[in-house]
């Protein structure tokens, strides 16, 4: 038994991390815009995490699940819906945007959640289909987390 569509999946997977740590994730903050990004630390995003009272936060989307680039109005909708069980959950979270080094791609509509816990976040990104999130926490350098690990 081969596994060559594990491999390329896999192959695909490995893009995408790529991709993903060369990412400007972006958050609207009141008044500012903020920028995290992979492996470096932000002091900025700090301060607004200490402002919503937390140490931890998930920067994370329901669009485009995978790899599948998914029609504007399919991913909206799933963002509202990622969006109303966030709320229904209790987290206060600020929107934002991943934006990639690829012209072709859209950036991709996220959320800041504020004091979610890390393993409901991944949970939450798993069940949209996503295969990482971004944490941040204060004082320590934004991460990709995988979903599926």
């Amino acid at each position: 038994m081969t596994h060559h569509g594990n491999s390329s999946e896999n192959a695909r997977h490995r893009d995408l991390f790529i991709a993903y740590e060369q990412t400007c994730f972006v958050i609207d903050a009141p008044g500012r815009e903020i920028h995290l990004r992979i492996g470096q630390h932000n002091p900025e995003a700090d301060t607004l995490l200490k402002e919503y009272g937390v140490t931890g936060a998930a920067f994370i989307t329901a669009w485009n699940p995978g790899p599948i680039r998914l029609r504007p109005a399919e991913n909206d909708r799933r963002q509202q819906l990622m969006e109303k069980q966030i709320q229904s959950s209790g987290f206060r979270f600020l929107r934002g945007r991943g934006k990639g080094t690829d012209p072709s791609w859209i950036p991709e509509e996220s959320i800041l959640v504020f004091g979610i816990p890390r393993r409901l976040a991944v949970a939450l990104s798993s069940q949209f289909g996503q295969l990482a999130i971004v944490w941040h926490e204060v004082d320590k350098a934004s991460i990709l987390i995988s979903v599926s690990s």
